[in-house]
């Protein structure tokens, strides 16, 4: 009797040693779809150069709801950079204006700071200056960031404007939609960067 008592022993132990494997397999898989899920949802990175001055010169992106986010520099005051966005009737809107959270940009002045102007399919038009300055930390190019402008609404039907204004040399971000999706063909996008690292 007592040598069945050790072999159910062994064989407990052994159930044992291969459930803790299992779960520690299925933790694994878990941590590394969260890993990939998280590393994939990100906005699309375009370029706006220096000769993309009006929305007409600009990208031209198909969906509005779709995440860009869009990188550039001013050199001076007044300088302007602009894109194209296409929605539909009632889609979600929402855009943003950052900067980073780096000199010389984190020590511009209120009145210093750049601002976005939109014309709508309408045809009416729209002034955002920058009202927050919430710090994001931005994990796909290590880079912080300060939130200047957070618009978000319900869209029209057709093809917005928007222009991004300087008052002053600094780097930007304008982000634009919620839906993640990466290699979306876009119009006048020229040359788009192939990683994260490009952008930073």
């Amino acid at each position: 009797p007592g040598h069945r008592i050790v072999n159910v022993n062994n064989v407990t132990q052994s159930f044992s040693r291969r459930f803790l494997l299992l779960i520690s397999l299925v933790v694994s898989f878990v941590f590394l779809v969260t890993l990939w899920a998280s590393v994939s949802h990100a906005h699309d990175p375009l370029f706006l150069l220096s000769d993309q001055e009006t929305p007409s010169q600009g990208p031209l992106l198909p969906d509005g709801t779709i995440s860009f986010a869009l990188y550039g520099e001013f050199l001076t005051e007044g300088e302007t950079r602009g894109f194209q966005a296409n929605f539909k009737d009632d889609d979600l809107f929402q855009l943003e204006l950052l900067i980073p959270a780096l000199d010389p940009e984190q020590s511009l002045q209120q009145d210093q700071l750049p601002f976005l102007r939109l014309t709508l399919p309408d045809g009416s038009e729209q002034t955002l200056y920058p009202s927050i300055r919430t710090r994001f930390d931005e994990p796909f190019t290590n880079t912080s960031y300060f939130t200047l402008i957070q618009e978000r609404g319900t869209a029209q039907g057709g093809v917005y404007d928007v222009v991004i204004v300087s008052r002053a040399p600094a780097r930007f971000t304008t982000a634009i939609g919620i839906k993640e999706q990466f290699g979306t063909p876009v119009q006048r996008a020229g040359e788009r960067p192939s990683s994260f690292t490009e952008t930073s």
